[in-house]
């Protein structure tokens, strides 16, 4: 098992842990896996973590524990296949509300190139 920047990683693929304290994640490309669980003991979330393409499965309960209301966005490929469970709904709410937002911004930005304003 390999500890790096608060993660425990085993067999350079599987993140098992994570306890670190970084208001910034990113978590290294090459892990393939995040393990069940594997935030539930971390005491200050980060407030971004970002996931490689690399990662083909998030486990079951991976950001539910209670410190989850630092966490404000998760970036990960549209190939990651999260369990219906990895991700509490309020992390997924501010997800898509920042998506919807940014979305709007540029129609905005669209209509004012068009119409010359």
């Amino acid at each position: 098992m390999k500890y790096q920047n608060g993660m425990y990683i085993w067999g350079e693929k599987y993140l098992t842990d994570y306890d670190g304290k970084e208001a910034s994640l990113e978590i290294p490309d090459g892990i393939t896996e995040i393990n069940a669980g594997a935030f539930a003991q971390c005491t200050q979330m980060p407030e971004k973590i970002t996931i490689p393409d690399s990662v083909f499965k998030i486990e079951k309960y991976t950001f539910n524990n209670q410190n989850t209301g630092r966490l404000k966005e998760i970036v990960m490929s549209d190939k990651t296949i999260a369990d219906k469970d990895a991700i509490e709904p309020d992390v997924m709410k501010k997800r898509m509300y920042c998506f919807w937002t940014s979305l709007q911004m540029v129609w905005m930005i669209i209509l004012l190139k068009i119409f010359g304003i």
